[in-house]
């Protein structure tokens, strides 16, 4: 890639040079551009170890295979889920969704059992659309799809006695994030964290005496500051275990 489009004009199509269409920057000259490294489960359970001290056991598992039940949730205290930039789209090739009917049951089931749940992802709102799925986001997740936001408007996102940012431009470090999901509180939630300077809500909790929640609008793994991550993940395991 040379850089992106700066002139999109038909009519200049038998020009050339700057001004004509698809004449583009150069910015991503000589950048090797990161995409899905696919290696997410092992940078969230080297995050939670580096922030427990090694003092907590961790098993990772497919979406699928927790949603075909191949274990028992039951000897499981705490659920990650991490969705990342998975969405159904309806027009890539592979449609990927946060999270799919089997998932979504699985994961009721496990609330109702007791667990903890963390779901973080750019689209844990905007691919919840039929009014099964916002049901179930109302219902088990306790949040409401509040819209999106471009990142590259979000100056920080508050909240939890911190500071911090997701990596909302082409880098070589990781994946960049381009829009982020406002999640609405429901009655028996709270908003966690917000965006600034809108402060729209980032992130949903819900502290009931059958199980806890906290849902992010945004990937976990998309902020680049090792400590601000790392501070964010101490935060809400105390939050999701400690009871």
């Amino acid at each position: 890639y040379c850089g992106r489009q700066l002139f999109f004009n038909p009519n200049t199509r038998l020009r050339e040079g700057y001004g004509a269409v698809g004449y583009s920057g150069k910015e991503l000259e000589g950048i090797i551009i990161a995409g899905n490294t696919r290696d997410w489960a092992s940078r969230h359970a080297k995050d939670i170890i580096a922030v427990t001290d090694g003092g907590i056991s961790i098993a990772t598992a497919t979406a699928a295979a927790v949603a075909a039940s191949d274990f028992d949730l039951r000897a499981y205290t705490l659920m990650d889920i991490a969705c990342g930039l998975n969405r159904a789209d309806g027009y890539s090739l592979r449609q990927t969704k946060a999270l799919n009917t089997p998932l979504r049951q699985a994961v009721a089931t496990f609330a109702l059992q007791g667990g903890s749940i963390l779901l973080s992802g750019a689209y844990t709102g905007t691919d919840m659309r039929s009014d099964d799925e916002r049901l179930f986001t109302r219902e088990v997740l306790k949040y409401e799809y509040a819209g999106a936001l471009p990142t590259d408007s979000i100056t920080s996102i508050d909240g939890l006695g911190m500071q911090t940012h997701v990596r909302h431009a082409i880098s070589e470090e990781g994946y960049c994030v381009s829009a982020a999901d406002c999640l609405a509180p429901t009655a028996t939630s709270f908003c966690a964290m917000t965006y600034a300077p809108t402060q729209q809500s980032a992130a949903v909790a819900y502290q009931g005496t059958d199980y806890r929640v906290v849902t992010l609008g945004f990937p976990i793994e998309a902020i680049a500051d090792d400590t601000a991550r790392c501070q964010l993940w101490s935060s809400l395991l105390q939050f999701l275990t400690l009871r």
